[in-house]
């Protein structure tokens, strides 16, 4: 671990490079963690509820009749 710490401070861009690769890895992890949630919650209540009605618009108002 120590050798690994004394690489990425050898120089400003070999400490830039891995920052970016750290964070992208770390974003990237992240965000599809909470979009596989967000997918599976979705998909339990539209199993339990069923898929919204045709008179509903995609906030689930009331669509204006015409």
């Amino acid at each position: 671990m120590l050798e690994l710490l004394k690489y990425v401070t050898s120089g400003f861009w070999v400490f830039i490079g891995t920052f970016a690769l750290l964070t992208s890895i770390l974003h990237y992890g992240v965000n599809g963690v909470i979009k596989i949630t967000s997918r599976l919650i979705r998909l339990a209540m539209v199993l339990l509820r069923g898929w919204p009605d045709n008179e509903l618009d995609a906030d689930g108002d009331f669509k204006p009749k015409d």
